[in-house]
């Protein structure tokens, strides 16, 4: 029985082989360095975003630094006037009960006016002008004295409460500035990632270039006239076996939206063998991506079409760029898993992420459902053979 199957096989993968034919779409050397270019260009303008946002994040640390100290000086100023107030207090209370004393004899004691009876006891007209003068003097600068002392605790309690309206600002403006520096610390991980996106992107398109120059493409002749890609009939599953957990499109996610998910998620063990979905050309291999982690890019011609595929979240590379695969090639080993996480923050766990391209590219514009080429089951089965 295995070898029948064996047989069945070796025709299957027969049939689908074939040589390139002429009418697959053109791509150039040229066009690639093009891309190349582009590609840098773009890290460039990465990173020029990334000094500003930089500068930014100095510029909002410096002003919560400096909005912090203006904070410690004012509540340092609160506590001050609390304890200038409570002076004044005791000292209000002290020069009351000196007014008490001196100003006694301005009460009424025993149903006589000893005010009376001091001002009247002068033994000249002199005497009497100076003793009514005294009286009147000491009130007035007593009066005036605890007046004086009563308009400063106002104006101490007036300072206490516009420095705790300072300080409720200056609170504010700090929880402002830490909430625009969490945003900008968020924009610097995003630039962060895009640039070891792009770094590894320019370091694929430079082998790619490479090898095409080593092969003897000429500037502006076709890869396609350049490179001997095999020619299929078809594309079969990826993997021996899988668990479909996630679909091609928009998909929900918990309490944070949709997004959308460019290829079919294929759960399973860290370790697995891939294989290309149908013979092809390995067109670019990228390290350690921050989204997407290991990934391998093949073209293919499929009844006559280009197509490209791509392999995402790899535990580990079998093949380089520039070799030809065909659906018995061991390209890569599934990861995703715990080998990958440490630089792969798109992985949800071990699986392989398949995507597929319109074209000989990698562009998001040219993205197509993997469901319209290759049979795989419903979401949520599994599947325990690759046609």
């Amino acid at each position: 029985m295995k070898k029948i199957v064996s047989i069945i096989f070796i025709l299957f993968v027969s049939f689908m082989v074939f040589s390139v034919p002429s009418n697959v779409e053109a791509k150039t050397l040229r066009q690639m360095k093009e891309e190349l270019a582009t590609a840098k260009a773009n890290l460039s303008s990465n990173q020029a975003k990334m000094r500003e946002a930089q500068e930014r994040v100095k510029k909002y640390r410096n002003e919560i630094n400096a909005s912090t100290v203006e904070i410690e000086k004012c509540q340092n100023e609160i506590e001050e006037a609390r304890i200038k107030i409570q002076e004044l207090e005791v000292e209000i209370k002290e020069k009351q009960k000196e007014i008490d004393e001196l100003l006694r004899f301005l009460q009424v004691s025993k149903g006589e006016n000893v005010y009376l009876e001091y001002v009247f006891g002068a033994t000249s007209f002199t005497d009497f002008i100076y003793r009514t003068a005294i009286v009147e003097q000491l009130s007035d600068y007593n009066d005036k004295l605890i007046d004086e002392m009563y308009d400063l605790i106002e104006q101490n309690k007036q300072l206490q409460k516009e420095l705790e309206a300072k300080i409720q600002e200056l609170e504010k403006k700090i929880e402002q500035l830490k909430k625009d520096l969490a945003k900008v610390n968020l924009t610097i991980d995003d630039l962060y990632d895009d640039q070891k996106d792009l770094n590894a992107e320019i370091k694929a398109y430079e082998v790619e270039v490479k090898f095409y120059e080593d092969y003897g493409c000429k500037l502006d002749q076709e890869i396609s006239d350049c490179l001997n890609v095999p020619y299929a009939n078809g594309f079969v599953r990826p993997t021996d076996y899988g668990y479909i957990s996630s679909n091609y499109g928009w998909r929900s996610l918990n309490l944070s939206g949709s997004n959308f998910h460019s290829g079919i998620d294929i759960a399973l063990p860290e370790g697995n063998k891939v294989y290309p979905s149908a013979p092809g050309y390995v067109a670019k291999k990228v390290i350690k991506s921050s989204c997407g982690g290991n990934m391998l890019y093949i073209q293919h011609s499929v009844n006559g079409k280009k197509y490209t595929t791509v392999y995402m979240h790899l535990k580990s590379f079998n093949v380089n760029v520039g070799d030809t695969v065909f659906l018995t090639t061991v390209i890569a080993y599934s990861g995703g898993g715990a080998s990958t996480r440490g630089y792969d923050r798109c992985t949800t766990g071990a699986h392989l992420h398949f995507g597929m391209f319109n074209g000989w590219t990698s562009s998001k514009s040219n993205l197509i459902n993997p469901r319209d080429k290759v049979n795989f089951p419903a979401i949520y089965n599994r599947y325990y053979s690759r046609w």
